[in-house]
């Protein structure tokens, strides 16, 4: 399957190695003297790979610096691949020399140009037309599920109402990145360079803001936060943000809690047991752990709320 698509792309031969697997496979490769990045998607959602490819394009043509994707020798964007393990979408990019950063090593010139990129990012898919047809920031909750613990159901149901109460104008809902945290941010000096776009959909620009900065609020919300400050000060340089929008922003931190912890429910499938490999079962327990503590910090909310009333 790798070596199939990487054909199609002039590989030089045992560059190839992989990076990760996730809802995708990917691996970095050479051809020439140039570094290039393979995203194999299962399945074959070509046109929201189609739209993803058509964004970025659109991104770079107006100054934005974003993993470019990279035509085959046939000459497309979009290859599939045909194996016995199943169809495939292949597409490539430019790979970005650089370093990544952690949250207290950001600096308070790089915070401001993380919010500017964000904010120009915003300023370019404003209004879009095309590309509402993205998946919807606030489908991604889905059903209720009554086998769910009780304080996780009145936060779910409270998130849901609050967020169909939001008014959806072209100045605060169109076409976001989804997941502009540091870790899918290559640095040059302080230049940011902007990578994985798979999970783009259309959603609110200040939920975006949310989701980037979900590591420095990871403790504490806090809208005065200096890091904050700067990066808000650079988002406004490319685009205005009302300040309701930024009062927004613990509650959307709250709705990616939720989505992460139901996430979490989904790959939680398998128990310990003594026969599976000990790092099996340290793995199980953390993520056991890991989903307590956010149930446990549904149960805060809910007392928060109900006190509120």
């Amino acid at each position: 399957m790798t070596l199939k698509a990487l054909s199609l792309w002039n590989s030089h031969e045992g560059t190839e190695r992989f990076i990760r697997v996730s809802s995708n496979f990917v691996f970095s490769f050479k051809s020439g003297e140039d570094s290039f990045i393979l995203r194999l998607t299962p399945g074959e959602d070509r046109l929201r790979l189609q739209a993803e490819m058509d964004f970025l394009l659109l991104l770079s043509n107006q100054g934005l610096t974003v993993n470019m994707p990279v035509p085959s020798v046939n000459g497309n964007l979009i290859e599939p691949i045909v194996t016995d393990a199943g169809n495939f979408q292949a597409v490539v990019f430019n790979f970005f020399e650089g370093e990544q950063l952690e949250i207290d090593e950001m600096t308070g010139e790089r915070m401001e140009a993380w919010g500017r990129a964000l904010g120009s990012l915003h300023a370019v898919s404003n209004g879009i037309s095309w590309l509402t047809d993205h998946t919807r920031l606030e489908s991604l909750l889905g059903g209720n599920g009554d086998n769910l613990p009780m304080a996780v159901r009145r936060e779910e149901s409270y998130l849901r109402n609050w967020l169909y109460g939001l008014q959806q104008t072209q100045e605060s809902y169109g076409p976001i990145h989804f997941d502009l945290e540091l870790d899918n941010i290559i640095w040059q000096g302080s230049k940011p360079q902007i990578i994985d776009f798979e999970s783009s959909l259309t959603g609110w620009y200040a939920a975006d803001i949310a989701f980037a900065l979900r590591d420095l609020f990871e403790d504490v919300v806090d809208l005065q936060d200096e890091k904050f400050s700067l990066f808000l000060q650079g988002y406004r340089q490319a685009r205005p943000i009302g300040d309701q929008e930024v009062k927004d922003i613990p509650m959307f931190l709250r709705y990616r809690q939720l989505l992460t912890y139901k996430l979490l429910l989904n790959s939680m499938d398998v128990k310990v047991n003594p026969e599976q490999p000990e790092w099996v079962n340290e793995l199980i327990i953390k993520l056991e752990n890991k989903r307590a503590q956010y149930e446990a910090g549904f149960e805060v909310e809910n007392e928060m709320e109900q006190r509120s009333q």
